[in-house]
């Protein structure tokens, strides 16, 4: 999918900036969308730390759309000046670094945030449930925590659907 939606990138940077130099624009958008969408993030199988997942993406999207950043800017510079190489490298690279996890980043922060505000829920997290854990009411599971007894996990569905 990336060397298709590099091509159709390509084709329409060329006809919006009208240039004679269609092959290097083709070349680097597809080279950049290549990277871009056959990027894959790590993996995790068990979390060492506690939000490494948000972590991940975070990078994930930062290299995205700097690489996008760059190459863009790179391409459409030298095709239509400095100015319009640099919009286009930024708009594109922001758009990229949203698609490839900063919004999915920014929403957990600001769920995280309404949690805490509202219903008093501790911004460290980890050391909470940790603590828990010590109380036996949770046990760790891989990055996560499950409750120890299916009658507490029972109770607190209960109390959620009334």
């Amino acid at each position: 999918w990336g060397a298709v939606f590099g091509t159709v990138m390509a084709f329409l940077v060329t006809r919006f900036f009208a240039t004679d130099h269609i092959a290097l624009s083709f070349f680097t958008i597809t080279v950049t969308m290549v990277l871009l969408f056959g990027m894959k993030g790590k993996r995790l199988t068990e979390s060492a730390r506690p939000n490494q997942g948000m972590l991940v993406t975070l990078n994930n999207g930062l290299a995205g759309g700097s690489i996008t950043t760059l190459m863009l800017f790179a391409a459409v510079a030298l095709v239509a000046g400095w100015q319009n190489g640099l919009l286009v490298g930024a708009l594109v690279g922001l758009s990229v670094m949203f698609t490839q996890g900063l919004f999915i980043v920014l929403r957990h922060a600001v769920l995280r945030l309404l949690l805490w505000r509202s219903l008093g829920i501790p911004l460290n997290g980890a050391s909470f449930f940790d603590m828990i854990c010590r109380y036996s009411v949770l046990q760790k599971v891989g990055g996560g925590y499950a409750f120890r007894h299916r009658l507490i996990l029972d109770y607190f569905a209960d109390r959620a659907s009334r």
